[in-house]
């Protein structure tokens, strides 16, 4: 096992450069590694800085694969910052957050400095990239021993700063023709995902009831009125598992808005998790639950599912449906959620003509 040098509190990479492999990137892979035998994209060193809401980003360098470009976004993190969040929530190599409430873990991600919220898009000689799909890693400097082997070796490869935090995200974009372009213009969109704030939870038993409610950052009242509200089963039939019996009882609940939000700013979500699968057994009594099982099913079975209808000319009807339970659950304890964004879009220009 590899080992670490230290000065003044921070490790130093230099000296461990046996123990990383050659630097490779590939479109379908991850900092983890890649399966199959695509060749390595070519890197492009950028150097790219540039700041964004007060933050420090950073793109070192870009990829030209065969199936598309991969980017790499660095953010840099004063150490400061990430102690006073580490405090806020009596973060530590002890405490993993386990014991959190799903309103506290909402409140944590949002205020989390090395939490990249970003969907990114790349213009390429006039034509936009989407990103296909991402991933992440970070370097977090009031706790090194947690720092994984992955953002080790970015630290090393682009000659990142360990004294500071980083997030870092990778992402990869797909070309629009077969034949791998010719890079002569390339800039950058981001756009911030909007990021979950907790509301007011409220029960209701039947159509017709009106919950007001204030929206958490503009202040403006609104009113819920609920449309539908019904208990329903799915049955068994839907679950293809001879060794493990499913919870099948959830509720139905439509509702409108007396001033419509728009669709990725205002949700409804059941309170509690659904119920885990659990083995079958002949004796009814003696039935346990099976750990470490994720199961998802259209219409809410593991998180609750939004599903709106109506046009604009009409308000709009939301419909939710809440997690899934063995018993039926007569009173649904139901949590508003709020998203918004926190920054203006930004473009950064990367190459030009």
């Amino acid at each position: 096992m590899a080992t670490e040098d230290y000065k003044e509190g921070i490790p130093v990479m230099g000296k461990i450069p046996e123990t990383l492999p050659e630097w490779k990137v590939y479109f379908d892979g991850n900092f983890w590694g890649h399966h199959g035998r695509e060749r390595a994209g070519k890197e492009i060193s950028l150097a790219k800085q540039f700041i964004w809401d007060g933050e420090v980003w950073l793109m070192p360098a870009i990829y030209t694969c065969s199936k598309g470009l991969v980017v790499d976004f660095c953010i840099q993190v004063p150490a400061e910052r990430i102690r006073f969040f580490m405090d806020k929530w009596n973060l530590s190599m002890e405490n993993d957050g386990t014991h959190f409430t799903e309103e506290q873990r909402m409140q944590i991600e949002a205020d989390n400095p090395l939490t990249i919220n970003v969907s990114p898009q790349v213009v390429l000689n006039g034509t936009v990239l989407s990103k296909t799909r991402g991933c992440g890693v970070s370097w977090n400097p009031c706790l090194p021993k947690v720092n994984d082997f992955e953002a080790r070796n970015v630290i090393r490869h682009y000659g990142l700063d360990p004294a500071y935090g980083w997030a870092i995200w990778r992402a990869a974009f797909p070309w629009t023709k077969k034949r791998k372009p010719q890079i002569r213009t390339l800039s950058i969109n981001l756009m911030q995902i909007p990021v979950a704030i907790s509301g007011p939870h409220f029960q209701v038993s039947a159509p017709g009831e009106r919950i007001e409610f204030t929206h958490p950052t503009s202040g403006a009242q609104n009113t819920l009125i609920v449309q539908e509200y019904d208990h329903r089963e799915m049955s068994r039939e839907d679950f293809d598992n001879q060794n493990q019996e499913f919870p099948t009882h959830y509720t139905v609940m439509s509702y409108t808005l007396s001033q419509d939000l728009p669709d990725d700013a205002f949700t409804v979500t059941d309170c509690l998790r659904s119920d885990q699968p659990r083995k079958k057994h002949n004796n009814p009594n003696n039935l346990q639950t099976t750990d470490g099982i994720c199961f998802v099913i259209v219409g809410g079975a593991d998180r609750p599912t939004a599903i709106i209808y109506g046009g604009n000319e009409q308000s709009k009807l939301h419909v939710v449906c809440s997690a899934l339970h063995f018993p039926p659950v007569e009173d649904v304890e139901w949590r508003m959620v709020f998203y918004e964004k926190r920054r203006e879009d930004l473009t950064v220009e990367i190459i030009s003509a």
